[in-house]
């Protein structure tokens, strides 16, 4: 898994260009990343990454890719 790739699907699951979406990247930065769109985003992520990432409790609470990417590391 490369940053790149998180950021192509957390890109579809916002229906935004994948240029829009960076480490720094802010829950805040993006209108359509609400509630929907943060689980639509985990959906996505579940869908391409089968990997048990979406049983960590920190997903809930995540507001920037920094975190999702940190997490999906492990750390």
């Amino acid at each position: 898994m490369t940053d790149q790739e998180v950021f192509e699907v957390i890109a579809k699951a916002l229906d935004v260009a994948s240029a829009n979406i960076t480490i720094d990247t802010l829950s805040s930065d993006i209108p359509d990343w609400d509630s929907l769109g943060h689980l639509t985003i985990f959906m996505e992520l579940e869908s391409a990454f089968p990997e048990d990432y979406n049983s960590d409790p920190r997903f809930a609470s995540v507001v920037s890719v920094k975190e999702i990417i940190d997490i999906m590391r492990g750390n």
